[in-house]
C-alpha cells in the first residue's frame, strides 16, 4: 500500500462543524452524511478536537433534550489528547500507526497550514484490505477471523454476543450496558414471536450499535431514554442474507444493496465478502450465525487488526 495516505485512500471531504454547535446539530450531521466523525473547529477555524460517534455514546447524558443542550466541545475529543498525523503519510505508516495507537479516526494535517486534509477512518483502511482481497481471489473466512481473534484473547475482553439485551429492553439499560463493556454494538435476541404492545418479533435476533444510538438522539428530546425501548431504535434481521450474500459474493467490487433489516454472515464467509457488505453499507458491524442462530458480531476493527500490515507488533 504505497503512496500518500490523502491521495490513495479515498478519504472523503472532511466534515466540519462549530464548537458551539449543539450535539444534535451534528448528530443530524452525521447521521445525513453516513459519517463516523466531524472534525470541531474553533472561532478562528483552527482544529478544536474530533466529535465521534463513541464520544456520543460514552460522553453524552441520557437526560431528555440533552443533544440540544450540549455543545460539541463539551464532549468532542480535544485536539490535545488526539493522535494527528501529517498530510505526507503513507498508507502503510498511517495503517500501522493507527494500529500502534489503537484508534478508530486519525486527522491528517497539511505541515504548515495545520488545516485537517483528511480524516482516516478504518473504513479507509477495510477498502484497501477489500482491494488486495479481491485480487488474490480466495482469502481467509469469518470463521478464521474469529478463530484468529479467540486465540488473542484477553481476560476481559467482551465480543459480540456477550453484550446482549431483549427487543423490549430501555435504550437506557443498552447504552450504559454498552459504556460499561466498551463495546459499540449490543446483540438484541427475543424468542420468535415474541410480542409486547404493537410490536411482533417475527425473528430471532437484531442489532443496536453506537450509529443508531445517534440517530435516535431527536427522539430523546422529547422522551425519556427509560422510556424508549430498544425495538423502536434497533435494526434486526429479515430472513434475507442468504440472498444478500450472493448477491455481494458474485459482484466484482465492494456493493450497495441496502439491506431492509440486518444481512448476516457465517464462519464459512469469505472475510471479501463480509468487507464488502459492510464497506458497501456504511457498516460497523456485522452479526455472525450459525445454524440460523447468532453467535458473535465483526466489527471493522476485528478486519483490521487480523489482516492490515503490522510492524511485528500485535
Amino acid at each position: 500500500m504505497e503512496g500518500r495516505a490523502v491521495d490513495v485512500m479515498g478519504t472523503c471531504p472532511v466534515l466540519t462543524v462549530d464548537a458551539t454547535a449543539s450535539c444534535l446539530e451534528v448528530a443530524a450531521q452525521l447521521t445525513a452524511a453516513r459519517r463516523h466523525a466531524a472534525v470541531v473547529l474553533d472561532e478562528h477555524g483552527a482544529l478544536a478536537g474530533l466529535l465521534t460517534e463513541r464520544d456520543f455514546l460514552t460522553k453524552l447524558s441520557l437526560e431528555k433534550g440533552a443533544a440540544s443542550a450540549t455543545a460539541a466541545a463539551q464532549i468532542m475529543t480535544p485536539a490535545e489528547e488526539l493522535v494527528l498525523g501529517s498530510g505526507a503519510c503513507s498508507v502503510d505508516r498511517v495503517v500501522r500507526r493507527m494500529r500502534k495507537e489503537r484508534i478508530s479516526s486519525f486527522p491528517l494535517l497539511d505541515d504548515a497550514s495545520k488545516e485537517v486534509l483528511a480524516v482516516v477512518h478504518k473504513g479507509h483502511i477495510a477498502r484497501q484490505i477489500f482491494d488486495a482481497l479481491n485480487q488474490d481471489g480466495a482469502g481467509p473466512t469469518v470463521g478464521d477471523m474469529l478463530d484468529w481473534h479467540a486465540g488473542k484473547a484477553r481476560a476481559g475482553d467482551v465480543r459480540g454476543c456477550a453484550t446482549s439485551l431483549p427487543p423490549f429492553a430501555a435504550l437506557s439499560e443498552a447504552v450504559e450496558l454498552m459504556r460499561d463493556a466498551g463495546s459499540g454494538s449490543l446483540s438484541i435476541f427475543a424468542p420468535p414471536l415474541a410480542t409486547h404492545s404493537h410490536f411482533v418479533m417475527t425473528t430471532s435476533f437484531g442489532l443496536f450499535t453506537e450509529r443508531e444510538y445517534v440517530a435516535s438522539l431527536p427522539l430523546l428530546e422529547s422522551r425519556y431514554a427509560d422510556d424508549v425501548e430498544l425495538f423502536e431504535v434497533a435494526r434486526f434481521s429479515r430472513g434475507n442474507s442468504k440472498s444478500t450474500m450472493r448477491t455481494i459474493h458474485d459482484a466484482k467490487d465492494v456493493r450497495r444493496v441496502r439491506p431492509e433489516g440486518i444481512a448476516a454472515v457465517g464462519r464459512a464467509t469469505p472475510v471479501r465478502d463480509c468487507l464488502s457488505l459492510m464497506l458497501g453499507n456504511d457498516l460497523l458491524y456485522a452479526p455472525v450465525t450459525e445454524n440460523k442462530k447468532p453467535i458473535d458480531v465483526v466489527s471493522l476493527r476485528d478486519i483490521n487488526l487480523f489482516l492490515a500490515p503490522t510492524d511485528g507488533r500485535t
